[in-house]
C-alpha cells in the first residue's frame, strides 16, 4: 500500500513538473511513459491555461503583446505556478506572479502591471461568492463592526486603467483608488473611483477588526483630517452610498 502510494505521488510529481518546466524534461518523459503522448499531454495543459488567461486578461495580454505575455506565463509556471483548487483562480495567481514581472520588462507599456491587476480584481469579483455572511448582521452603526461584500476587492494604481484608452494615447500616472463590486443581482462588477480617505476607510473596514467609529477616528488621524461637520456630512453621505450598492452589507456587534 506504501509503494503503490508513494508511486502515484511520484507519477503525480513528474506530469507536475513536465507541465511546469520552461522546456520538455527528458528525464520526466522517460519517468512517465510514452514520449509523444505526454508531450502532448503538456502542451494541452499549457494551452488550456494560457487560454484562460487571456480570456480573462484580454486587455493586459493585448497591450502588453503576446511576446511578453508568453513571458510572463512561462515565468509563471516555472517560478509561481498555480496554486488554487479551482479553475477560476488561475487568474488571480497569474497577476499576482505576472504584474510585477511585466512591470519590469522594459519593452512593455508602464501601465500593463496595473491593468494586469485590474482585470484580475474584475474577474475574481465576478466568480466570488455574493452571498450575506452565515453570521448574523446587525443594522449599519457607528457602533458596531461593519462587514463588506465578499465580492468586492479594493486596489491601489498607479494608472487609471479602469477606463478604456481612446486612441491609444498613454496612460497618465498618478494614484488611483478603485472599488470592484458586484451585486448579488448583476452579473458583472461595477467600479468605482475613491478617494483617499474613502479607500482608506474601507480598508480599514475590510479588516474588521475595529467599528465604524474607530475606523473613522484612525482614518481621520493618519490623514491629518479634522472630523468636523462638512467632514461628517459627507462621511455619512458615502456610508449611506455604499450601503445602498451593497458594498457594506451591516455591522457585527463589537
Amino acid at each position: 500500500m506504501g509503494e503503490g502510494a508513494d508511486r502515484v505521488r511520484a507519477i503525480e510529481q513528474a506530469a507536475v513538473d513536465l507541465c511546469l518546466a520552461p522546456e520538455r524534461p527528458q528525464a520526466r518523459l522517460q519517468q512517465l511513459g510514452d514520449a509523444r503522448i505526454w508531450s502532448l499531454y503538456r502542451e494541452m495543459v499549457r494551452n488550456r491555461l494560457r487560454g484562460e488567461l487571456k480570456i480573462a486578461l484580454k486587455r493586459a495580454h493585448q497591450d502588453a503583446g503576446e511576446a511578453a505575455f508568453e513571458r510572463a506565463f512561462v515565468h509563471h509556471l516555472a517560478e509561481a505556478p498555480p496554486r488554487s483548487r479551482f479553475f477560476h483562480g488561475i487568474v488571480g495567481d497569474f497577476a499576482r506572479s505576472a504584474a510585477p514581472f511585466l512591470r519590469e520588462q522594459t519593452d512593455v507599456p508602464a501601465h500593463v502591471g496595473d491593468l494586469l491587476e485590474y482585470e484580475a480584481a474584475v474577474w475574481a469579483v465576478g466568480d466570488l461568492d455574493d452571498r450575506a455572511p452565515a453570521t448574523e448582521l446587525e443594522e449599519f452603526s457607528f457602533e458596531g463592526r461593519p462587514v463588506l461584500s465578499h465580492a468586492t476587492r479594493l486596489l491601489q494604481l498607479q494608472y487609471p486603467v479602469h477606463r478604456k484608452r481612446e486612441g491609444g494615447a498613454p496612460y497618465e500616472r498618478g494614484e488611483v483608488r478603485l472599488c470592484v463590486h458586484r451585486r448579488p443581482e448583476d452579473r458583472r462588477a461595477r467600479t468605482w473611483t475613491l478617494n483617499p480617505i474613502t479607500y482608506d476607510l474601507l480598508r480599514c473596514f475590510e479588516a474588521g477588526e475595529a467599528t465604524v467609529t474607530e475606523a473613522v477616528q484612525r482614518t481621520a488621524t493618519a490623514r491629518k483630517v479634522a472630523i468636523d461637520q462638512p467632514f461628517l456630512d459627507g462621511l455619512c453621505t458615502v456610508l449611506a452610498d455604499f450601503i445602498e450598492r451593497g458594498v457594506i452589507l451591516g455591522c457585527r456587534a463589537p
